[in-house]
């Protein structure tokens, strides 16, 4: 990629397409993710096979950037994340344990995700390095209706209630 620019624009051409090949490529190999909130990080394979999963689950699922800043070694995007759960959510042992549930998956909804949200890219030699993204907590289990987040005062450790139905 020649610019910073043209490096985030790539990206979110090949998220959109759900290229996730072209999305690698894009990448360096050691790059790191995060997430606003959660301890840690995690690497581009797990990254990568966390995107599948969710793009099976928003099979429409789009970036419609808002606002793009860059300079030489840094991109931030604010954001939306559009799509409509029309795939089985299959559901790992913290989502079970988030949901109170025992089930292995979860049929489509049929509901619209439309999150805002801002990610940063860290870029070096041309590929991204790092990405740490500022999403609300549980956006798709909340946007899908699995669950509620109650509001909490600042510094105060927020709850999620399981709706059952």
């Amino acid at each position: 990629m020649t610019t910073t620019v043209d490096l985030a624009a790539a990206v979110i051409v090949a998220y959109n397409r759900h290229d996730l090949a072209a999305y690698e490529r894009l990448h360096a190999p050691d790059a790191r993710i995060e997430f606003a909130g959660a301890p840690g990080d995690i690497g581009l394979g797990e990254w990568l096979t966390i995107l599948a999963r969710l793009f099976a689950v928003l099979p429409d699922l789009t970036i419609r950037p808002m606002t793009v800043v860059t300079d030489d070694a840094t991109a931030v995007i604010e954001m939306r994340q559009i799509g409509t759960n029309t795939g089985v959510l299959a559901l790992d042992d913290g989502a079970r344990m988030l949901l109170g549930t025992d089930l292995a998956q979860i049929p489509p909804t049929g509901r619209t995700v439309d999150t805002p949200g801002v990610v940063v890219f860290t870029v070096g030699d041309g590929v991204v390095t790092g990405e740490r993204h500022h999403w609300p907590p549980h956006w798709v289990f909340e946007q899908l209706g699995l669950v509620t987040v109650s509001a909490v005062p600042t510094g105060a450790v927020p709850t999620l209630a399981v709706i059952r139905s």
